[in-house]
C-alpha cells in the first residue's frame, strides 16, 4: 500500500515537472521568435552595409518596429503565452459554464446567508440543507420569509422527522400513562374495579403526525409572536413537532460534561459517589460507634502494661 502511494506521488511530481518544463520551453520559444522577428530588419541592414563596405541607412520602419517590441514585450509575451495555454482555456470555459448554470437563490439560502451560516450557495450539503429548511419552517419568524418551494420541501421532509420522534413519544407516553393510572387510583376507584363498575376514566386522543402538520400550517400563518412564545404555548398541542423542534432548532450551548462540572446536581452526585468509597464507609462506622473506641483504647493500654 505504501509502495503504491509512493509510486502515485512520484507520478504526480513527474507530471508536474514535465508541465513546468513545457511551459518554460514554450515561453523561451515565444520570446526568441519575437526577438528574431523584430530584429530582422537591423540584421539585414548590417549585413548589406558590410557587403557594400559603406554605411547603409536603417529604414525608419525597422526602428519603429524594434522600439515598439521593446516597449510592449512585457505585455504581449504573457498574453501570447496565456492564449496558447490549454489550462487557461479550460479554466475560462469552466468559469463561463458555472456562471451560466448558476441556480437562483431560494429563501432558505437568503436566511442562512443573512445569519452568516453560509458563504455561497454550495456550502450546504443535503443533510444540513434539510435541517435548515425544517428549522426555518418551524420558526414563526423565518417561516414568513420562506419561498413556496422551500415550504413544500419542508412539508415533504417533516413526516420523516416526525416518524422518528413519534416512536419515542409513543413508548414514553405508554409508560407514563400506566404509572399515572396506578398513582391516581384512589380507594374508591379500586373498590369500583373490584365490583366491576366503571371508573369514568376519560382518555384524550392524541393527534397523528399528519393532523399536527395540518393544524400547525394553519396556525403559523396568522401567528405574529416569536419562536419561544409559540412553542411554550403549543408544545403540548403538538408533541411530535415539539420533539422535532428540540432536535433541530434548539442547540445546547455547552456540552453535558461541562454542565455537570458547574451544576449543583453534578456536585451532589460526585459527593455521593465519593461517600460510598471504602475509606469513607470505614470513617462513618468509626464515628457512629465511637463509644467502642474508648473500650478498645483501654484494652490496648492494659495489654501494654
Amino acid at each position: 500500500m505504501r509502495d503504491k502511494a509512493r509510486h502515485g506521488i512520484r507520478t504526480i511530481i513527474a507530471a508536474k515537472r514535465i508541465e513546468v518544463e513545457q511551459s518554460i520551453v514554450k515561453s523561451i520559444i515565444i520570446t526568441t521568435v519575437g526577438f528574431t522577428f523584430s530584429w530582422t530588419p537591423y540584421a539585414v541592414a548590417l549585413f548589406v552595409s558590410a557587403f557594400r563596405r559603406k554605411h547603409y541607412a536603417i529604414p525608419p520602419l525597422a526602428t519603429l518596429m524594434c522600439a515598439s517590441f521593446v516597449k510592449t514585450s512585457t505585455i504581449w509575451v504573457p498574453l501570447l503565452y496565456m492564449s496558447t495555454s490549454t489550462q487557461s482555456l479550460l479554466r475560462f470555459v469552466n468559469h463561463s459554464r458555472k456562471s451560466s448554470r448558476r441556480r437562483p437563490e431560494h429563501g432558505i439560502d437568503k436566511i442562512a446567508r443573512k445569519y452568516g451560516l453560509i458563504q455561497n450557495n454550495h456550502d450546504l450539503n443535503p443533510i444540513r440543507r434539510n435541517d435548515e429548511t425544517v428549522a426555518s419552517y418551524l420558526d414563526p419568524e423565518s417561516h414568513r420569509q420562506l419561498s413556496p418551494e422551500d415550504k413544500q420541501a419542508a412539508k415533504a421532509i417533516l413526516p420523516n422527522f416526525m416518524k422518528k420522534e413519534s416512536q419515542f413519544i409513543g413508548s414514553s407516553s405508554t409508560s407514563t400513562y400506566s404509572t399515572g393510572n396506578k398513582r391516581n387510583q384512589t380507594l374508591t376507584d379500586k373498590l369500583r374495579i373490584m365490583l366491576g363498575m366503571s371508573t369514568n376514566v376519560k382518555q384524550t386522543r392524541t393527534l397523528s403526525a399528519d393532523d399536527e402538520l395540518v393544524l400547525f400550517t394553519q396556525l403559523i400563518r396568522s401567528y405574529k409572536s416569536n419562536f419561544s412564545t409559540f412553542w411554550t404555548q403549543y408544545r403540548e398541542r403538538f408533541p411530535c413537532l415539539y420533539r422535532v423542534v428540540q432536535r433541530v432548532n434548539i442547540i445546547a450551548v455547552t456540552s453535558v460534561p461541562s454542565e455537570s462540572i458547574f451544576l449543583v446536581a453534578g456536585y451532589v452526585t460526585r459527593k455521593q459517589r465519593t461517600s460510598l468509597s471504602s475509606t469513607s464507609l470505614r470513617h462513618l462506622i468509626v464515628l457512629k460507634e465511637s463509644y467502642r473506641l474508648e473500650e478498645l483504647q483501654t484494652i490496648s493500654r492494659r495489654s501494654m502494661n
